[in-house]
């Protein structure tokens, strides 16, 4: 059922063979494009830690089980939000331009405002567990000082913040789309590759 196990969760981009990946693969592989793109913004840890953080909450033990009744073609009773536990991680970690772009990463940037109250409703007993397993899975939960020494800069920079933020925020909308969208569109070939990656496509 998956390529590039993870020891704990999967992520929900099945190609077209069906094939699922881990969460994990996922999460590194979205960082190191966010990165890629963010270094045109004189950012890349930030667009690292975006990739990395975006999707934390699909560690949650009910998003899981709602992966796995879409496997078993089982409609959800519910919906299962994500983005809320990686802004949170970020939040605590005194990064509120990260925390910004990983809530908004589906549905639009909120205002820091808006984010604070409605990151005070997350339920602590679940974030735990979303923490456990990312840790289980060796995903790097701890910012390093570069990320502040990027923000700092930027605020010296005679570059607007505001779009600064719009534009990290694309890159790490487009970083996860086209990590999906390779690997749905991935197909058996001599190579291995899929359609884009024999294209070359590359933003």
């Amino acid at each position: 059922m998956t390529n590039h196990d993870s020891t704990v969760g999967l992520c929900p981009h099945p190609n077209a063979s069906g094939d699922w990946h881990g969460l994990a693969h996922h999460l590194q592989k979205v960082a190191a494009r966010s990165r890629t793109l963010a270094e045109k913004l004189a950012t890349p840890q930030m667009g690292y830690y975006a990739g990395l953080w975006h999707d934390l909450g699909k560690y949650n033990p009910d998003f899981q089980a709602y992966l796995q009744g879409c496997a078993k073609h089982q409609r959800a009773n519910k919906s299962v939000p994500h983005a809320k536990y990686g802004a949170l991680l970020a939040y605590t970690k005194n990064s509120s331009p990260l925390a910004v772009i990983i809530y908004g990463h589906h549905s639009g940037l909120p205002c820091v405002n808006e984010l604070k109250n409605r990151l005070a409703k997350v339920d602590r007993s679940t974030y735990a567990q979303i923490e456990a397993a990312a840790k289980a899975d060796e995903i790097d939960l701890a910012l390093p000082e570069t990320v502040q020494q990027e923000l700092a800069a930027i605020a010296k920079h005679s570059l607007d913040c505001k779009l600064w933020l719009r534009l990290l925020f694309s890159c790490l909308v487009d970083a996860d789309y086209l990590v999906a969208i390779v690997l749905c569109l991935r197909q058996a070939s001599p190579t291995g590759r899929s359609r884009i990656e024999t294209v070359r496509l590359n933003r």
